[in-house]
């Protein structure tokens, strides 16, 4: 993988900063931006709506844009249902989908909020138990074991996540599905930070639903992706109604469209939804394998350089037990206050605070402010990883007595 090369596709790098804030939101290529001014300049129209030319050329490209969505993950098109981000389609899930009375919904400490707050307030409105895996081990990572201590056989729903954007611990999806399938409970997978470096496949992890957003994956914003497995479309009530979501209406009554267009009222963010099927096929053309390897790569420089230094504590398993993100925090200084350092001081942007997972971050980590995550992509370089590293120990040797 040609690094150098690739940033040549980023211009925004070229005023000169370090950006390390990929788990929030990732980078968009040059190439990507010229198709989103292509759609206003040249089809500027309303597909699935009307029949001119605009508008034909405009379906065209999002059915071809829903076929490469399906492939990124290895899904159906039919199967694929557009959102505006990865919290609008877990919302879809926890708020439409038909379960069976009483039991327990289990999630985990390491979620987004997105991902655990929805089915809190969906237990809290049923009257169910809402169940938390918390980690045995210190590092964060949850075990098989640790689920198998919350799913038990009135288990519903299990939702999780492949990847945690706190301490890019990969949890294990496959063998959780097949603990909760053998209970007849679904698994609904939050795969924003998995998708942009590691390819996902949900025939072989069986997952029921799945969301993912784009911006994460050198898209834009305001596109997004749900999976919804075949045969489960059915038991997904749609969150809104309107436009192309009907078949019939009648004066008493309505007949829905077929899925996933019965999930997509109104006009979709179409021009978005293009160009995150271009940043799909972007990526996968640099290489999903390679991204994740090269990732690992830059957080064992960072490991390296700042594992051992006194007043830093680094979060989370070994480097091979996790992804692109660097979580730490120096003694003694609010985690706030050395992203601002970073940014105004060296020109490296991160983030900190409790990165929306205020429950692994205040109750696993014991950290009532939070923490600073740096997280790459395949544009960072190593030269930058050890520019960012020296930052930080600068701040130590400057701030730490």
């Amino acid at each position: 993988m040609d690094v150098e090369a690739i940033r040549q596709d980023f211009p925004i790098l070229s005023q000169g900063m370090i950006y390390l804030d990929n788990a929030s939101t990732v980078l968009t290529p040059k190439p990507i931006i010229d198709k989103i001014a292509d759609y206003y300049t040249y089809y500027r129209g309303n597909p699935s709506r009307s029949i001119h030319s605009f508008a034909r050329k405009a379906e065209e490209k999002l059915v071809e844009a829903r076929a490469i969505s399906a492939k990124f993950i290895n899904a159906s098109p039919e199967e694929i249902v557009f959102t505006r981000n990865t919290t609008e389609g877990l919302n879809l899930i926890a708020n439409g989908l038909k379960l069976e009375d009483k039991g327990n919904i289990v999630v985990t400490a390491l979620e987004h909020h997105s991902n655990f707050l929805p089915w809190m307030r969906r237990c809290q409105r049923e009257g169910r138990e809402f169940r938390i895996v918390y980690p045995k081990k210190k590092d964060g990572t949850i075990t098989l074991e640790d689920f198998m201590e919350q799913i038990n056989n009135q288990t519903r729903l299990v939702a999780l996540t492949h990847v945690s954007n706190t301490l890019g611990i990969i949890l294990p999806v496959q063998e959780v599905v097949k603990v909760a399938h053998e209970r007849n409970a679904y698994v609904v997978l939050d795969a924003a930070q998995s998708a942009p470096h590691m390819p996902i496949n949900v025939k072989q992890s069986d997952v029921d639903f799945l969301a993912l957003s784009g911006h994460k994956v050198c898209g834009p914003t305001s596109s997004g992706l749900l999976f919804i497995k075949k045969e489960y479309d059915n038991l997904v009530e749609p969150a809104y109604l309107g436009g192309g979501t009907v078949l019939n209406v009648e004066p008493s009554c309505f007949e829905y469209i077929n899925p996933p267009s019965r999930f997509e009222a109104g006009t979709v963010a179409h021009c978005e939804l293009m160009a995150m099927a271009d940043a799909f096929e972007y990526v996968a053309r640099v290489g999903l394998n390679n991204i994740f390897q090269h990732d690992r790569q830059l957080m064992k420089i960072g490991n390296q350089l700042l594992e051992n230094v006194k007043g830093i504590k680094i979060y989370g398993p070994p480097v091979e037990d996790r992804t692109s993100i660097f979580a730490f925090n120096i003694e003694g200084i609010d985690p706030t206050e050395v992203a601002m350092i970073l940014d105004s001081s060296n020109n490296i942007e991160v983030r900190s605070g409790h990165l929306c997972a205020q429950v692994f971050t205040k109750k696993v980590l014991g950290e009532p402010e939070g923490i600073v995550r740096a997280s790459s992509y395949f544009y960072n370089t190593e030269k930058e990883m050890t520019m960012f590293a020296e930052a930080v120990k600068d701040i130590v040797d400057t701030m730490v007595s």
